[in-house]
C-alpha cells in the first residue's frame, strides 16, 4: 500500500505561540488514524496545520505524494483532503468572559454566581478568561461550551 498522507517534522502554532514540535505521521491508504491526548496539547492545532487552516512554521505535509505544506486549504479540499471538526457551540471571535456571560444572560436565571460556578468547575478556563474562544483547543472550547446554567 502507499502512504496517502505523510506528515514529517510538522511545526506550528498561533504567531508566537508554539504548539507542534516536529510531529511526524504517515497513513497509508484505507488507514484510519486516532489521535489521543488530554485537552490542550496540540491535537485540533495539528490537524488545522495539516489541512492549512493554520501556517507551518517548519516541516512538511505530502498528500497522496504531494508536498501541499503551502498549498491553500480550498486546494486541498480538491485534492481531497478534509476532515470533519468536532462541534462546539461557542461563539468563535468572542473571548471565553464574553461567550460565559452570552450563556448566562440568555438563560431564564441569569446570574453572575453561574459565571464563578462555570469558572470553580473548569479552572483551566480562568488564564483564558480573555482570549478568544476561536483559538481554544477542542477541549477548552468544549468546557466554555459545557459551562452550567444558572
Amino acid at each position: 500500500m502507499s502512504e496517502i498522507l505523510t506528515v514529517t517534522d510538522l511545526h506550528g502554532g498561533y504567531g508566537r505561540a508554539r504548539v507542534l514540535f516536529g510531529v511526524d505521521l504517515a497513513i497509508e491508504n484505507g488507514q484510519m488514524l486516532c489521535v489521543l491526548g488530554r485537552n490542550g496539547v496540540g491535537k485540533t492545532t495539528m490537524l488545522n496545520t495539516v489541512m492549512g487552516v493554520l501556517p507551518a512554521s517548519a516541516g512538511t505535509v505530502l498528500f497522496d505524494g504531494l508536498d501541499v505544506t503551502k498549498v491553500p486549504v480550498h486546494q486541498r479540499v480538491r485534492l481531497g483532503m478534509g476532515y470533519c471538526p468536532q462541534g462546539h457551540e461557542t461563539f468563535p471571535q468572542l473571548t471565553v468572559r464574553e461567550n460565559l456571560k452570552v450563556t448566562i444572560e440568555g438563560s431564564p436565571r441569569g446570574s453572575r454566581e453561574a459565571a464563578y460556578e462555570a469558572l470553580d468547575l473548569f479552572p483551566r478556563l480562568v488564564p483564558l478568561i480573555e482570549r478568544r474562544a476561536g483559538v481554544l483547543s477542542g477541549g477548552q472550547q468544549q468546557a466554555v461550551w459545557q459551562s452550567p446554567e444558572p
